[in-house]
């Protein structure tokens, strides 16, 4: 059956090819109607959530991250509350997420769906272990990277986290990556690694291959993301399959790397005013992170990971830290790279609202 105009827009746009007729590939890329089941489906009527932009969800995303990477930085520093234990405040927010969760589920229908799966054992630890194993990774390799390494260094590395995304997306079929959004991550990355490149300051090869395994980490954090998504659905039946593993994994780590120093200094050095503020923040960013995924995807995830950096970069700049030539044109090309990016993102979004509208009225 030949396409409408819209329909035909709106696949070019996603993937940048466009036929005469459809193929069952191409109509999984179309937005679902009433009677599908695809993310956010139980949370937000078909009508309602392309009114939900892009951009608000990276937003909250964007602003949630900077908050939690200077609340880390306060914890963990050893010139503020001088905490070093990420596993065991990592485990505390995933222990108090999955509580929230399960009590959310009581009380409303938000996971109602997740009965309706049928997820058997290994289907469960199969969607739920990659990420918590990548996401206890991240933190041991993170620990021991950030302490050696030059923090440009380590920003000039983990730039590259989108393109890695890119690929293993693309590798394992749950995107079909348009031709201008390779080249515009490219350029994003690119961009983004020049503005951090450095001579000098503190190296260690161990460090190095810490360094690179938290950025493959953080890549295949996303990518399980986004595969669990693609079987579960709803963001917040994903969560609830994906913080278990989560907590697991980094409780496994706790007496390993942490032992009983970790729990001797709790009180003296974190207590409740602390802790609270900290699991709740903690638990809104991996919400935050579910339904970012959910709403766009984990390359747009990884993307606004990079626009956390330069308002990292802005911070420093304010704060009298040097920026050089080479580091404002670097960050100048990623911001249009990020902007083209979005703008992109933004037409897509127009074409589905027309889409939808025109499969509601059918």
């Amino acid at each position: 059956m030949p396409i409408s105009n819209a329909e035909q827009a709106y696949e070019l746009a996603e993937t940048g090819t466009m036929d005469d007729g459809q193929t069952e590939a191409q109509q999984s890329l179309l937005p679902p109607g009433p009677s599908s089941s695809r993310p956010y489906d139980d949370l937000l009527d078909p009508t309602e959530r392309s009114r939900v932009p892009a951009l608000t969800v990276g937003t909250i995303f964007i602003v949630l991250t900077v908050i939690m990477l200077f609340l880390n930085r306060a914890v963990f520093d050893p010139e503020a509350l001088d905490y070093p234990y990420p596993f065991l405040m990592s485990s505390l927010a995933s222990l108090f997420a999955l509580a929230i969760l399960a009590c959310i589920g009581r009380v409303t229908r938000l996971l109602e769906g997740l009965p309706a799966l049928q997820l058997g054992w290994s289907h469960f630890v199969q969607l739920s272990a990659p990420i918590g194993i990548f996401h206890a990774l991240g933190i041991a390799l993170a620990s021991i990277a950030f302490a050696h390494i030059a923090p440009a260094t380590v920003q000039m590395l983990t730039a590259f986290v989108p393109l890695l995304v890119l690929v293993l997306t693309s590798n394992l079929g749950l995107r079909n990556i348009s031709r201008p959004t390779i080249i515009l991550v490219i350029a994003t990355c690119g961009f983004v690694g020049l503005a951090n490149l450095q001579r000098g300051g503190p190296f260690n090869i161990w460090a190095m291959f810490a360094l690179v395994g938290f950025v493959l980490s953080s890549a295949g954090k996303l990518v399980a993301v986004e595969q669990c998504l693609s079987v579960v659905y709803n963001p917040v039946i994903a969560m609830y399959v994906a913080l278990p593993s989560t907590l697991v994994a980094t409780l496994f780590f706790v007496p390993l790397l942490e032992g009983r120093a970790a729990f001797a200094a709790f009180w003296s050095h974190i207590g409740l005013f602390v802790l609270i503020p900290y699991v709740t923040l903690a638990a809104l960013h991996i919400v935050s992170l579910f339904f970012m995924v959910a709403w766009t995807s984990a390359l747009s995830t990884a993307l606004c990971a990079l626009a956390v950096e330069m308002i990292v970069m802005l911070f420093g700049g304010l704060s009298g830290a040097q920026s050089s030539g080479i580091r404002i044109l670097g960050y100048f090309g990623a911001s249009f790279g990020l902007a083209a990016y979005l703008a992109s993102r933004g037409k897509v979004e127009e074409l589905r609202d027309v889409v939808l509208r025109k499969r509601d009225s059918r």
